[in-house]
């Protein structure tokens, strides 16, 4: 029964799921992330802007934190 609701789900995820979400999703994975991090550190040098990475962990944030909080923050 999970892997049918799954099916089916999974037919409709690119139109619930932001593009930028590659985690969990079919022919999706870490390599686009990686990928569009070089460009965007490449478009700095070239363009000689300053910038920075940010990684968020929201394992559970939602359970944890309000989620007024995690929006402003």
């Amino acid at each position: 029964m999970t892997k049918t609701i799954a099916k089916k789900l999974g037919k409709l995820a690119h139109k619930i799921i932001h593009l930028d979400q590659t985690g969990f999703i079919p022919k999706k994975g870490l390599y686009d992330h990686t990928r569009m991090t070089e460009a965007m550190i490449n478009y700095c040098n070239i363009y000689e802007k300053d910038g920075f990475i940010m990684a968020l962990d929201q394992e559970k944030a939602y359970d944890k934190i309000a989620h007024d909080y995690l929006w402003k923050t």
